[in-house]
């Protein structure tokens, strides 16, 4: 085929079109670049898109050739040319491809059914086939004309072209392919005009809207819900799970817009059914489309009178949560399939839902009552059995939101559940939920929002909660909710880690989770802080003292104290928010948060034999240097112990390379710390620096044979474990300077700093640094690394001027 068989003309045919458009689709043919272009010739042809809408809806023509035909067609929309053609050529192509649609419903064969030899499927061919790719284009189509026709022209503000259009397509006979067919159109119709989780420019959402009241305005969301109606009775009858299950998808995405309250709500043995269909009995598919529908109802927005109503209707908190047994199920234990797991996260989703939904539900509750009486849906003529006495009640903000707080009640006990789950994605599906509720129990500290609940005195029914219930509520909700933060802190044994934030993505999504937890147990404090610190303490030191209980009785601490637990209590007291008061200013005593501390460094919890545990203790003690520095003199009797353990294996010594960095930086930060003792340190300054001497040794360059120095790689590697050297060289200059004997301090500056005068003058003597190049001058960088260690031991001296304090940013764990 030649280029000038390609390019665009008038008498192009659609054999010469569809071999052309094969040819695009396939890399090997000699025509594939020219193909190419011809089909983009088309597509920027002013009547290219009226030869391939001729083959899109020739049924003779091959499937992938009649799919980019329809695909040039929608160019005209994307392009945004539709709008400028002739209002007889936009009546062609709607009378096309509606008629290719309305065929294959009359005929009961769908549109993607070829009778030609090379039809690359057969009608029953899968979803995922490309053969419903060209369904799905075809639909697509129709719901682009849709947008344009069924509304006013949007440039000329011309009539409607085709406001018949739903009336056309409910007309059509109802076979199977209608079926489909009109579930399919329906899901589109939703994406196009009304979907969420879509963002529209302002022309589009303005269309959007239109589209809506036009469908209002004709009556069509009653014509849908009757058609879905009765599409799922049928359904359920021949037992077509999957259709039945797609009614009530549709019927939820749509209770967002239409008046769900007078068109499904009303229905009570829709509601019956639906409830029923949550059953665990119930085939996958009905279930997760059951409650995909409840959902939307759900989340339906309503005055906050009609929305508690809706709860009460539906038993949203009640009989829903005990039918899906959100958080008890095989899937929260990972032991079932894909199947049940989808549901799983759909019920949990579905406990948020209800979750945030209540919470605007207090918030709402708070604004004037006149507006929510008219705007009230129930209020209107609506026909809601058994809920007479439920929107005979005042709508007063005290008691709508003392009805919420009922909700919430019955709620949060499930969404508990959730929030334990030992899976962190399921785990964090409540987390939206747990932010509102505790915005609001903030905000109830502010402005004492709880005052406003009525005694129950004054209250209709148990139903609502009274002013001394609610308080009780809260506070115990909060305890619970703490407990569930602080226990999803704790590491999964079942796991592999680095503990030193290497560990992959994994531990990085195990950090990422303990940093969101974090931020809302800071949250919990700012809402109760004393509550807090009795949690907090009991859980820290019930630790601590069942490792001092298990020393004592001479018993391994990892049989009494699972790892994660000991970790976890060194975590949360790192990242405690203080006051950090040591002693009472008032009498002089040692303060409930002095004696968590005391328990730590009685418990030796540094030595616990596990990676987990160094790191977060040497970053708990250099945060908590002031309490070494306490003049209560039980303190300061602690002060060898935390010496020991960062001298030996358990800190500068550790065996981890990256452990041992970061113990660098925090025993240079603790000894500068605790500088009121120096008197104490003293005693400790020579032997300290005998005992971590051999760390300050400052690996040389390696020959590897003569002449061929190490590799860059290497180099670069020593330069970092280097860098972090220079903070013991510090430490260990400051611990020298606490030596008031001269000659004390002229030993011990020699036992330092000889080996490194000693490796410089080498080095000038055989002249190594000639082997140097310019791509690797490792000896020149090993002489600098010797020179900045004597310049940093000069540094740790208290007389050495500074103008900025030294930092290390924290590791990840520790963020």
């Amino acid at each position: 085929m030649t280029t000038k068989e390609l390019s665009v003309s008038h008498d192009a045919d659609e054999t010469r079109t569809e071999q052309a458009m094969l040819a695009a689709l396939d890399p090997g043919s000699a025509a594939h670049a020219q193909a190419n272009v011809y089909c983009e010739n088309l597509r920027e042809s002013g009547d290219g898109w009226r030869v391939c809408v001729g083959l899109a809806c020739n049924r003779m023509r091959a499937p992938e050739a009649r799919f980019v035909a329809l695909q040039v067609v929608e160019a005209l929309f994307t392009r945004g040319r539709y709008s400028t053609l002739a209002p007889s050529d936009r009546a062609w192509l709607r009378q096309s491809i509606f008629s290719v649609i309305a065929d294959s419903i009359r005929t009961d064969v769908p549109v993607y059914t070829s009778q030609s030899s090379n039809s690359i499927q057969s009608a029953n061919s899968s979803n995922a086939s490309p053969s419903n790719f060209l369904r799905n284009k075809f639909m697509h189509l129709l719901v682009l004309m849709m947008r344009f026709d069924y509304i006013p022209h949007p440039i000329t503000n011309s009539p409607p072209e085709w406001p018949s259009f739903f009336t056309d397509f409910l007309s059509l006979p109802r076979t199977r392919t209608f079926t489909n067919t009109f579930l399919h159109l329906c899901f589109s119709i939703h994406d196009e005009v009304a979907s969420r989780e879509m963002s529209y420019d302002a022309e589009t959402h303005t269309a959007n809207i239109l589209i809506k009241d036009c469908m209002r305005a004709q009556g069509i969301p009653a014509s849908l819900v009757s058609t879905w109606f009765q599409m799922l009775s049928d359904a359920l009858t021949t037992q077509d799970h999957q259709t039945a299950a797609g009614c009530l998808r549709c019927i939820g995405l749509y209770v967002s817009w239409i008046d769900a309250v007078k068109l499904v709500l009303p229905n009570k043995q829709f509601i019956d059914a639906l409830l029923g269909f949550l059953s665990p009995s119930t085939p996958n598919p009905l279930r997760m489309g059951g409650l995909s529908c409840l959902m939307g109802l759900v989340e339906k927005g309503m005055p906050v009178s009609d929305k508690l109503a809706v709860f009460e209707l539906l038993g949203a908190t009640s009989r829903i949560l005990e039918s899906i047994g959100v958080g008890t199920s095989d899937a929260a234990n990972g032991a079932v399939g894909d199947n049940e797991d989808d549901f799983e996260d759909l019920a949990c989703k579905y406990v948020n839902l209800c979750g945030m939904e209540l919470c605007k539900a207090w918030d709402n509750a708070a604004l004037p009552p006149a507006s929510a009486v008219a705007s009230s849906s129930f209020s209107n003529g609506a026909s809601m059995p058994d809920l007479s006495s439920i929107n005979n009640i005042s709508n007063s903000c005290g008691l709508l939101r003392s009805r919420t707080l009922r909700y919430i009640q019955k709620l949060l006990p499930h969404a508990v559940r959730v929030m334990r789950s030992e899976f962190d994605d399921v785990s964090s599906l409540l987390f939206p939920f747990l932010d509102e509720y505790l915005r609001i129990l903030k905000d109830c500290k502010k402005d004492g929002a709880l005052n406003g609940v009525p005694p129950l005195s004054s209250l209709p029914s148990a139903d609502y909660m009274g002013n001394e219930e609610a308080k009780l509520f809260v506070d115990e909700s909060l305890v619970g909710l703490l407990g569930v933060v602080v226990t999803k802190m704790k590491y999964d044994e079942d796991e592999e880690y680095d503990f030193v934030g290497g560990g992959g993505d994994d531990e990085a999504l195990f950090y990422q989770m303990r940093q969101t937890l974090r931020s809302k147990m800071e949250t919990i404090i700012l809402i109760d802080s004393q509550m807090f610190f009795q949690h907090f303490s009991a859980v820290v030191t019930n630790t601590f003292d069942a490792i001092t209980m298990a020393t004592r009785n001479g018993q391994r601490v990892q049989d009494v104290v699972r790892w994660s637990e000991a970790e976890l209590a060194l975590y949360l007291l790192y990242i405690y928010k203080g006051p950090f008061v040591y002693v009472n200013p008032e009498n002089n005593a040692p303060t409930a948060f002095n004696a968590i501390l005391v328990k730590m460094m009685q418990s030796n919890i540094s030595a616990y034999p596990h990676p987990s545990i160094p790191l977060v203790f040497f970053e708990t003690v250099v945060k908590y240097g002031l309490f070494f520095n306490n003049v209560n003199a039980a303190n300061t009797d602690f002060l060898p112990q935390v010496l020991e353990s960062f001298a030996d294996a358990r800190g500068l010594h550790n065996p981890s390379s990256t452990v041992r960095s970061r113990v660098d930086y925090l025993f240079m930060r603790f000894v500068k710390e605790i500088k009121e003792l120096k008197g104490k340190m003293k005693m400790y300054a020579g032997p300290l620096v005998e005992a971590i001497k051999d760390v300050l040794y400052i690996i040389p360059p390696q020959m590897q044979q003569p002449n061929v120095l190490a590799n860059a790689q290497k180099q670069q590697l020593g330069s970092s474990i280097f860098d972090n050297q220079l903070y013991v060289f510090e430490a260990v200059g400051f611990l020298i300077s606490l030596d008031e004997a001269a000659a004390n301090q002229e030993r011990l500056l020699q036992a330092i700093l000889n080996p490194l005068m000693t490796s410089m003058q080498e080095i000038l003597d055989s002249e190594m640094y000639k082997l140097d190049t310019a791509e690797n001058p490792a000896v020149t960088n090993y002489m600098r690394q010797l020179i900045t260690a004597v310049g940093s031991v000069g540094k740790g001296f208290p007389d050495y001027d500074v103008s900025t304090k030294t930092v290390q940013s924290s590791p990840l764990w520790a963020s």
